[in-house]
């Protein structure tokens, strides 16, 4: 895969959308000048784009594993322990039941810190493709399996940015897609914010590269229409998703999510959910006590924060759980075939809102880090804060 850039995997998983037969649509809000594909797969009898299912129903492992910190005097050695830790963990998953899937959760392979500065986390970030995804992809061959993982990248049509990226990596050990964060959460951490590149923080050049199709972009696979994301507390993303066909949606989270964010997406849009967060260790100076202040994970939280990955079928129901925040693997089967014949896009009374979406401007406006990188998360707020929509 030494010859695939990443900017030809975006641009072929939109070729693939179109030879699935997409209609287009109109482009709306397209940057001025650009010419970019337009939104594809919004049908207007209910259906979605599919490829044929090579099964009737596909068994998912949740591999909830620790996160381990890299270093910055020993970045390289760590993420390659990193990296073999992963592959010990996926023979380990495929052990004793075989899975049809794999999914990680957002940082298996470099961690993140609060405290680095841009040039640090530039260093520990991973290529897409590159050795990490070749090794991976040789176990995804071995096992005759989907892996899926949540990564810090970087990307030399991107410099200078790093950016949160989920990556699909197909049985045949190629990369099947690689999407990435639509937004950061804004205000969650006091005086400071992220300062990943998402989507939506380089919305304009990300258009003009892509497409408007790849900012809620969908797998499609022949075990299932896939969405990916790590994004939380963004219900709009999570309709979309519903709208464009995704049938699983895989979410992988850091340190904690709120339940009720996850039910409440496959409730009201009928697919699958799967999320996988972190495992916490015995040996973890902090680790639940960011939480619960003694570390008692087991006592309820009135906004349905939880540490354990789970799953959701379509109705909102949680069906699988982790027994406890250790290292794990949850298994899970999902009958693709019964849920693609009964499925169809949420119904959506649209003319009722259409007019309060077109009034309404948001807090916070798109492509905040295309002039420049902030290079610490107090600079990250004071780059977005100046632009804000919202007065005080």
């Amino acid at each position: 895969m030494a010859d695939i850039t990443r900017r030809s995997l975006l641009e072929g998983a939109v070729g693939m959308s179109v030879a699935a037969g997409l209609a287009s649509g109109g482009v709306p809000g397209q940057a001025a000048g650009a010419s970019t594909p337009a939104v594809r797969a919004v049908g207007a009898d209910g259906r979605y784009p599919t490829v044929p299912l090579v099964q009737s129903s596909l068994r998912v492992g949740l591999v909830q594993t620790r996160i381990r910190m890299l270093e910055p005097g020993a970045i390289a050695r760590i993420r390659k322990e990193n990296l073999a830790y992963m592959l010990e963990w996926i023979d380990r998953a495929q052990a004793t039941v075989r899975h049809d899937v794999l999914l990680f959760h957002e940082l298996p392979l470099t961690g993140l810190s609060f405290q680095w500065p841009r040039s640090t986390v530039l260093q520990g970030c991973i290529e897409i493709p590159g050795p990490e995804t070749e090794a991976i992809g040789a176990k995804a061959r071995e096992h005759r399996c989907y892996i899926v993982f949540g990564a810090y990248i970087v990307d030399k049509d991107w410099p200078n940015h790093f950016i949160s990226a989920t990556t699909i990596i197909g049985p045949d050990g190629s990369i099947v897609d690689s999407q990435w964060k639509a937004r950061n959460i804004m205000a969650a951490f006091g005086n400071v914010e992220l300062m990943t590149t998402t989507i939506f923080n380089v919305l304009d050049r990300y258009v003009e590269m892509y497409g408007w199709d790849r900012v809620i972009p969908i797998a499609r696979t022949p075990i299932g229409n896939i969405a990916t994301s790590t994004v939380q507390l963004e219900p709009e993303l999570y309709r979309a998703f519903g709208m464009k066909g995704a049938e699983i949606v895989m979410r992988t989270a850091t340190g904690r999510y709120r339940l009720a964010d996850v039910q409440g997406a496959s409730l009201h849009n009928g697919y699958w959910s799967v999320m996988v967060n972190n495992a916490y260790l015995p040996d973890d100076p902090q680790g639940l006590r960011r939480y619960w202040k003694d570390g008692d994970w087991t006592k309820p939280i009135a906004d349905t924060t939880t540490v354990l990955s789970t799953v959701i079928d379509p109705a909102g129901n949680l069906v699988a759980i982790a027994k406890d925040p250790t290292e794990q693997v949850i298994s899970v089967e999902i009958p693709i075939a019964e849920h693609r014949a009964r499925m169809r896009q949420p119904v959506v009374h649209k003319e009722l809102y259409d007019r309060v979406w077109q009034a309404y401007t948001g807090k916070y406006p798109p492509n905040a880090f295309l002039a420049a990188q902030p290079d610490s998360l107090d600079a990250s707020a004071k780059q977005i804060n100046a632009n804000l929509r919202w007065k005080p």
